[in-house]
């Protein structure tokens, strides 16, 4: 057994949702750990959008190996939905995350059109959490959160990992203000995502773009900005 969990409870609430008629999941997996079990639980099914942003300091951080990396993104029906957004180092802070969710996620989920989004909302990535190392602020939570919102109001957040007791607290809470509607934080008075953050984005543009019209734009200006 590989994982701090016995039981996947996104994995068996996006199964369940699949049986009662729901025809589209996107499960998006924030902890700072790859969701490699929800990966292999649906890595052949096209009803479920998986997106995984973590550490993986190619493949050196737990769990490690190659299934976190951006070339894995799917077989079969499944192919173009699993997306993994890797991070090669630590500090990935909201203008990091901002722009992973700005150049991929987003136009991805909106193409997709879920009817349902699931978040394994671990808050092992938030600032001050001695495993991550990581800087998600609580803003940024509630931003990410926000624009999951405008995608899709119907929003599952399972509570998981987070080894900073009052990082976890501050970042629930604001997550929970948002889904209750208080407005969106601005986080756009921030640095830009650094250049190791910004190569992992892009190259996992690169792969899932011949998946996705709204991709392919998205990382020819992305090819653009590179060079």
């Amino acid at each position: 057994m590989m994982g701090f969990c016995v039981f996947n409870n996104v994995a068996v609430a996006a199964s369940r949702a699949l049986q009662m008629g729901v025809n589209r999941v996107m499960i998006l997996d924030w902890d700072v750990h790859h969701g490699n079990g929800t990966q292999s639980c649906f890595e052949e099914d096209d009803r479920v959008l998986f997106v995984s942003i973590h550490r993986y300091d190619s493949g050196g951080f737990y769990p490690t190996g190659l299934a976190g990396g951006e070339k894995k993104t799917g077989f079969g029906k499944g192919a173009g939905f699993n997306v993994n957004i890797a991070w090669n180092e630590g500090g990935a802070g909201d203008a990091e995350y901002a722009a992973a969710f700005e150049l991929v996620i987003l136009p991805i989920a909106v193409e997709y059109a879920p009817e349902l989004i699931i978040i394994s909302s671990g808050f092992d990535s938030a600032c001050g959490d001695p495993l991550g190392n990581c800087n998600l602020t609580p803003q940024g939570y509630a931003w990410l959160t926000h624009h999951l919102i405008t995608i899709q109001p119907r929003i599952l957040l399972c509570l998981e990992g987070g080894y900073n007791c009052n990082s976890v607290a501050r970042s629930f809470s604001a997550c929970i203000a948002t889904l209750l509607g208080v407005p969106a934080p601005n986080i756009y008075q921030r640095e830009p995502p650094s250049a190791a953050a910004f190569d992992s984005i892009l190259r996992t543009a690169l792969e899932l773009r011949h998946h996705w019209a709204s991709l392919r734009r998205k990382s020819d200006e992305l090819f653009t900005i590179n060079r």
